[in-house]
């Protein structure tokens, strides 16, 4: 339920441009390489760019069973920070619904599946729950561009919740989302309604509006887009 390279390769490749754009690079330069330097010197390691992740993941498993995390807390935090950086980074370029269509547009398309069959009527389970990885809720949640400015913790997950309206009529003194459509999308970060695109005050979304923006975010032509 993560990013699979194996399925679309196109996804390497945006990958392998991102190291050397040159926003990427300066942060590298800027931020990167003197954390690694100050890892280095503490842990008596030589670490590279594709460390940090590893780095991260066992201090933070380190700090969730409550043992020593072998630096400074603040040195701590700024593995965190970077780690995020990386991983963001990795989800939005060359921008995030290019990134999206040849990555985790594949099981967004899934579950977007599903969930036009629940809006068009078909007999449908009401709830359905995939099990995943952190680094499936945040590409996913990138792809709709509400991501979160950290990593994301330990039991978290993403919702969407489908509502059906019961009158017509404005449901919200938004007037730019207003509709007369019958059904509405939320989508949801552990309990943290996320405001996508479209959005009304309480995070209700048209289904057309969210069926077009998630149409931008799944793959159209994989047999073209994932190897070109």
């Amino acid at each position: 339920m993560t990013i699979n390279t194996n399925i679309c390769p196109k996804w390497n490749t945006y990958f392998s441009e991102l190291q050397t754009s040159p926003d990427y690079v300066e942060h590298l330069q800027k931020y990167t390489y003197p954390l690694l330097d100050k890892l280095e010197s503490l842990l008596g390691m030589k670490y590279q760019v594709s460390d940090v992740d590893h780095i991260f993941d066992c201090m933070t498993a380190h700090a969730c069973h409550e043992f020593d995390v072998p630096v400074p807390w603040n040195l701590y935090e700024a593995v965190k920070a970077e780690a995020n950086y990386q991983e963001y980074a990795s989800y939005v370029y060359p921008n995030r619904t290019a990134n999206a269509q040849v990555g985790i547009g594949f099981l967004i398309n899934e579950v977007f599946e599903w969930m036009s069959a629940s809006v068009a009527g078909a007999d449908f389970p009401r709830f359905v729950t995939i099990a995943c990885h952190d680094t499936t809720l945040m590409p996913i949640m990138a792809a709709y561009n509400v991501y979160q400015d950290a990593w994301v913790p330990y039991a978290s997950r993403v919702s969407f919740e489908i509502y059906k309206s019961t009158q017509s009529g404005e449901h919200s003194a938004n007037a730019a989302a207003y509709t007369a459509e019958p059904f509405y999308v939320r989508m949801l970060f552990l309990d943290k309604v996320l405001m996508i695109e479209g959005a009304d005050d309480n995070g209700l979304v048209p289904w057309s509006t969210f069926a077009s923006i998630t149409r931008q975010l799944v793959p159209v032509n994989p047999q073209v887009t994932c190897y070109n």
